[in-house]
């Protein structure tokens, strides 16, 4: 059975496109400055765009992707839930919070690549970009990884500007 990827077609009209931050309910890469997270998310969300905070888990998969096929910015710590690349609208964004303490050696962690810039990379000529942000002081089984803000503000400044600069292109 093949799989299709890509955004469901028809939903980004009829509803809110969204920034989404995924929050874990499991022990382990859960957000400790998640509400941090969050709030750097809503000082640059633009109008017409929600900041959207859940555990996927709560949710059904088609619920997941329905949310994902909206979502313009997506945000978790290493984990299945940025899988959920594969269903984002082209433009998108998915930001990493790697720990990179490491007990998995030097590929992936301590040079910064998580596995799902394997899967963003798939998408890179619809425009999806991947960042990580690497969490020296976490590993993959720590209960707490501690984002840290000034490189995300970094990296929601440069996706603010980039949809600008697209949204400008196709307002002339």
């Amino acid at each position: 059975a093949s799989v299709a990827t890509g955004p469901v077609v028809g939903l980004e009209a009829m509803e809110p496109r969204l920034l989404l931050v995924i929050e874990r309910r499991g022990s382990e890469r859960r957000l400790e400055n998640i509400t941090d997270v969050e709030q750097a998310l809503r000082d640059v969300c633009p109008l017409g765009m929600d900041v959207l905070r859940l555990a996927l888990e709560d949710l059904c998969p088609l619920e997941q992707l329905r949310l994902a096929s909206r979502c313009q910015f997506l945000i978790g710590t290493e984990g299945a839930g940025l899988a959920h690349v594969l269903s984002m609208p082209a433009g998108g964004m998915v930001v990493n919070v790697l720990p990179t303490r490491s007990r998995f050696g030097p590929m992936p962690s301590q040079d910064g690549y998580g596995y799902f810039h394997h899967l963003c990379s798939q998408r890179a000529r619809e425009g999806i970009r991947y960042r990580a942000i690497s969490c020296p002081d976490a590993d993959w089984d720590s209960e707490l990884v501690r984002c840290p803000i000034a490189a995300l503000r970094v990296i929601l400044n440069e996706w603010a500007a980039d949809l600008a600069a697209r949204q400008h292109a196709t307002d002339c």
